[in-house]
């Protein structure tokens, strides 16, 4: 069968059609403006219960002037990859100052967060190595475990004696690579991160996590990674632009100069926020210390971000969406 005359006899598309004629379709709405924890639609203004924007820090003025300024120097693009052309002293100067907050020996910017995860898994895992995977971990992270060259087991979601049975699975020698969410995006979980390092250390195994949705919320604002990931993926969902770290491929386009000066403001305005502009990197705050705390086996889901609203399986997410919007 033809691949686009299969596309458009796919049952998935007869239903999104027949949304869409129905004004009940629950995906790309056009959203005519939002700032923070509200939207308008269609001239209604409604509550962002979905946005990555955490701390609101988009709007702020400092931010939005940064990239501006970024705009006016610049312009909308670096017009070629960092590896040729396109690396701007902005990019090193903002990967200089992740590095330093996070209390990591270097930091490397990625245009999103997708590609951050493509990057890493694939540049780390070969032919003969192994990828561990939580179960519940993010697509992007799904994706690059298929792109690698390496084999993938899986295991149930935080259950660490699945995870014990997948590392004693492995081929001796092969080289392993734990991957899991820091805090999960749907459940807003967040993975028993000792426990972890406890296994990859006994089994010869490296750690990376993705922070995403811990980053500039949890452990004054350092991601629930700080004191046991071997490698880290951050900065995207708090601060609410595209900006990832840590890895990628050399070849894709540089981030934009706008995003990166937005980035470092972002990260001024966050650290002047909490009083912590010039502070050592390793400083200690309140909320480290009750991070600690909870992350030894203590309960620390309300802590999380992320909020899971369970109601069933199936299309009862879609048709919940859509009565709620209807109802404003």
């Amino acid at each position: 069968m033809d691949l686009f005359e299969k596309c458009a006899r796919d049952t998935m598309s007869a239903e999104a059609r027949a949304a869409a004629a129905a004004d009940a379709y629950p995906y790309f709405l056009a959203l005519e403006d939002h700032d923070g924890p509200y939207a308008t639609y269609r001239g209604r203004r409604l509550i962002m219960c979905g946005s990555n924007n955490y701390l609101g820090l988009t709007a702020d003025p400092r931010v939005r002037a940064a990239a501006r300024a970024a705009l006016d120097r610049y312009g909308p693009a670096c017009t070629g990859s960092r590896f040729l052309n396109g690396n701007l002293a902005l990019h090193n100067h903002l990967e200089r100052e992740l590095a330093a907050f996070f209390g990591k020996p270097a930091a490397l910017v990625f245009p999103t967060g997708y590609q951050t995860n493509l990057g890493a898994i694939s540049a780390l895992v070969g032919r003969a190595d192994v990828v561990i995977s939580d179960k519940q971990n993010h697509a992007s992270i799904v994706d690059a475990c298929r792109l690698s060259f390496g084999a993938t087991r899986r295991f149930a979601h935080n259950d660490m004696d699945d995870l014990e049975q997948q590392l004693r699975a492995c081929a001796p020698g092969a080289g392993k690579l734990v991957v899991v969410d820091g805090v999960f995006s749907m459940e807003g979980t967040i993975a028993p991160l000792p426990a972890i390092v406890a296994l990859c250390e006994r089994y010869g195994a490296r750690l990376l996590v993705d922070d995403a949705h811990g980053c500039g919320v949890l452990a004054g604002g350092r991601g629930v990674c700080q004191d046991f990931a071997h490698l880290l993926i951050a900065l995207c969902r708090s601060q609410g632009l595209p900006a990832r770290y840590v890895s990628g491929y050399f070849h894709d386009p540089a981030l934009p100069p706008d995003t990166v000066l937005a980035s470092h403001a972002w990260a001024e305005v966050f650290l002047e926020s909490r009083g912590w502009l010039g502070l050592d990197p390793t400083h200690d705050s309140a909320t480290d210390e009750h991070y600690v705390r909870v992350a030894i086996g203590r309960d620390y889901a309300d802590a999380a971000p992320v909020r899971g609203i369970y109601q069933g399986g199936g299309k009862d997410g879609e048709v919940l969406k859509v009565r709620v919007l209807m109802r404003g």
